[in-house]
C-alpha cells in the first residue's frame, strides 16, 4: 500500500508524466480512498472500539472520581478492567487510598522526568532534587494520615457485627488455604 501521493503515482506508472489538475485531483482522491481504506482496516486488525452506555448520574460521577485522578473516564475504566481481571479489587470510594495513589503517580513521574533529564544531559539541578525531596515526603504523610492499620482481631469483630456469617466465610477460606498447601 503506498503511503505518500508520490509513491501512489509511481505504483500507476503516472509519476513522471504531465497531468492535467483534473487528473491529479481525481488521481488524488482515489488515493486518499485507497489509503483510509487500507489505515482503517489494519487499525480494525490492531484495535477494538466497545460503547457502554451510563445514565447521566453514573457517567458523572466515574467523571468526577477520573477528574481526581486526573486521568480519563477511558482510562478508569480500563484500569477496572484490568484490575478485575487481576483480581485486585480497586476500592474506588475510598478517598484515602486515592489521595496515596496519586501522590505514588505523582512522584513516581518526576523520578521518571529526572532520571531521563539525568541520563540525557549528565545534570540536575539542586531544585529538581529539592522538589523530588518535598513530594517524597508529601507521600509519606499522606501514607500516614490516610491509611490506618487495623489489627486483625478489631476488623473481624467489625465484619462480624455487620455480617453475622463472617465467621462461616473465613472458615471457609481458611479450609480452603489449607487443603491448598496439602496438595
Amino acid at each position: 500500500m503506498p503511503k505518500t501521493f508520490q509513491e501512489f503515482l509511481q505504483q500507476q506508472g503516472k509519476a513522471n508524466i504531465q497531468l492535467s489538475d483534473l487528473e491529479r485531483d481525481a488521481l488524488y482522491q482515489e488515493h486518499r480512498k485507497i489509503y483510509f481504506k487500507e489505515r482503517n482496516r489494519a487499525r480494525k486488525q490492531s484495535k477494538k472500539r466497545i460503547e457502554l452506555w451510563y445514565s447521566n448520574k453514573d457517567f458523572l460521577e466515574l467523571e468526577k472520581e477520573a477528574q481526581q485522578l486526573e486521568i480519563t473516564v477511558a482510562q478508569l475504566l480500563r484500569d477496572y478492567i484490568q484490575g478485575y481481571r487481576e483480581k485486585r479489587y480497586v476500592r474506588s470510594k475510598d478517598k484515602g487510598l486515592q489521595k496515596v495513589s496519586f501522590s505514588l503517580n505523582k512522584w513516581g513521574n518526576l523520578l521518571n522526568q529526572l532520571t531521563y533529564r539525568a541520563n540525557a544531559f549528565n545534570t540536575l539541578s539542586f531544585s529538581d532534587i529539592t522538589e523530588l525531596k518535598k513530594l517524597f515526603h508529601r507521600m509519606n504523610e499522606r501514607i500516614e494520615n490516610e491509611l490506618q492499620f487495623v489489627p486483625l482481631e478489631d476488623l473481624i469483630r467489625s465484619e462480624f457485627e455487620k455480617n453475622s456469617r463472617t465467621l462461616d466465610h473465613l472458615e471457609t477460606i481458611i479450609n480452603h488455604l489449607r487443603q491448598q498447601q496439602a496438595c
